[in-house]
């Protein structure tokens, strides 16, 4: 038996093999003991050369400026992860940054062209002229001028002012789409995973405090998550590697990494749980251009599917649009597939059954009712689909998330006025009550102790519970007012071609809620 070579065993390690080049070195590991120890060691040695030195607190705050300024050197990015990993106390205050980064960021707007000609003209120098017209104070007000131009440019941008620049109201709405899911709980042991992909970890908290239970570093970038939840598996995605690690919930620990069979880029991933398959959502993005663009959004994409248990690819579905968001039924025999443009219903066998105009988010309720949660100018639109479906609902603020909660309820998540807030909408279709919060993001529900979980970017907000006067009698604990619901913490085959469109409801008669 020829063995590969320990270059070709250590470059699989490292995911530096092409799919094509992989896929015979790891047919060959599974059948070779000796190669398959091999590998081990080299995973092993692997992850000993990532322990590099520790850093102090307050060495740690200078390089986390620099990263954040991204000033930062390689090697000094990989000193403050690890000490990101093992200290709550720097990672509240990463998180902290990055709230407050992504605010300013979201709101920068471009100045119009007669700013820019202004601002041009301050900074141009001065043409020849006699000297009489020459006065002490003139480059003081000159100075001044240029600094009251861009105040006025910073304050319309923060006071909401719209766009002058074409290439910023083409925009993508951005924050309000997401590359799968972000967070998960897992019921049977009650803690709750988040991704933090800038430091490469994934935090496990406890769903009900949201206390962090510890931290596990899976390198890399990872991007989305899923749950096996008969499995106590999280399966998380590290779409830039074309990557899945497996954790298992028990003791929180790395049980396996798998380099992809995929040529495309990931945008998603889900566990199925009837079928115990991996579903993995894919886009083609032309050279030069990331999965998140817009165009990408609109691309035809795939739906990979992967076995559990050995990891194979098994399907390569096609699909009109390149999924954002994968929502699998509870008996898996229905998926939606989420764009920013569409959601579209498949059957188990991913064979298109509807398609649904509008989508940010999307999920599943009672007696197979389907919620989907899409943009309306300014607003949200909620369209309800299945039997004696209500009409649609508008809510005030940019949609964000919507999950199905078990009484056949829906909760949205928008954002508004700054920050975020969550409705329960009932089974006619009306909101039941809602609750502010100070994060928008991925959006969980904990239907033990009645509480939501907001994330975005590694960065959860304290749990946030049931609005008053929708929570269950005699389930969870007893529900706040809005005034007194908690505040940020900084945290720690082929489709198929027959069936017609189901058009969502014109957008005239939907109730709004202000």
């Amino acid at each position: 038996m020829s063995h590969p070579p320990l270059e070709a065993l250590s470059a699989l390690v490292d995911g530096e093999l092409t799919p094509g080049e992989a896929r015979p070195v790891r047919a060959h590991v599974n059948a070779c003991p000796a190669c398959r120890a091999d590998l081990s060691l080299l995973a092993r040695l692997d992850d000993q050369l990532r322990l590099i030195p520790s850093l102090t607190c307050g060495e740690a705050a200078r390089l986390l400026s620099a990263t954040f300024d991204d000033e930062a050197a390689p090697e000094e990015r990989s000193l403050i992860e690890r000490h990101l990993a093992g200290c709550q106390e720097c990672r509240s205050v990463a998180g902290a940054w990055t709230a407050i980064d992504r605010a300013i960021v979201g709101r920068v707007v471009y100045p119009s062209p007669k700013v820019d000609r202004a601002m041009a003209a301050l900074t141009a120098p001065p043409p020849a002229a006699d000297p009489l017209s020459w006065a002490p104070g003139l480059p003081l007000r000159a100075g001044l001028a240029g600094a009251l131009a861009i105040a006025i440019v910073i304050v319309a941008s923060l006071a909401g002012a719209p766009a002058a620049d074409p290439r910023q109201a083409a925009a993508p709405p951005g924050r309000a789409l997401f590359a799968g899911r972000q967070l998960a709980l897992h019921e049977r042991t009650n803690t709750l995973y988040v991704v933090q992909p800038e430091a490469g970890l994934v935090r496990a908290l406890d769903a009900t405090t949201h206390e962090e239970r510890t931290v596990v570093r899976v390198g890399g970038r990872p991007s989305a998550l899923a749950l096996d939840q008969r499995g106590d598996r999280v399966i998380v995605l590290d779409a830039e590697a074309r990557t899945l690690t497996e954790i298992d919930v028990t003791d929180n620990r790395v049980v396996g990494r798998t380099q992809l069979d995929l040529e495309e880029t990931p945008t998603g991933v889900q566990f199925d749980e009837a079928t115990r398959k991996i579903l993995v959502t894919t886009v083609a993005a032309p050279p030069g251009q990331t999965p998140a663009g817009p165009d990408a959004v609109s691309s035809p994409g795939h739906v990979a599917v992967f076995n559990a248990g050995t990891k194979e690819r098994e399907q390569f579905v096609p699909v009109d649009a390149a999924p954002r968001v994968v929502v699998t039924e509870p008996d898996g025999s229905r998926t939606l597939l989420v764009t920013s443009e569409a959601t579209t219903l498949v059957d188990g066998s991913y064979r298109r059954k509807e398609t649904f105009r509008g989508g940010v988010s999307a999920a599943f309720g009672a007696g197979g009712r389907i919620a989907v949660l899409s943009r309306d100018g300014t607003d949200a639109l909620l369209t309800f689909h299945g039997e004696r479906a209500p009409g649609s609902l508008r809510l005030p603020g940019a949609p964000a998330a919507v999950v199905g909660l078990r009484d056949g309820r829906f909760a949205v998540l928008v954002e508004a006025d700054g920050g975020g807030r969550i409705f329960v909408i009932d089974s006619t279709g009306r909101p039941a009550g809602e609750v502010p919060v100070g994060l928008v993001g991925d959006l969980a529900y904990d239907a033990n102790a009645q509480s939501f979980t907001v994330s975005s970017g590694g960065t959860v907000a304290r749990p946030v519970p049931m609005p008053a006067g929708a929570a269950i009698a005699g389930q969870g604990t007893p529900a706040p007012t809005p005034a007194e619901s908690p505040a940020l913490a900084p945290s720690e085959a082929p489709p198929a071609t027959e069936p017609s469109p189901s058009p969502t409801p014109e957008p005239a008669s939907s109730p709004t809620v202000r």
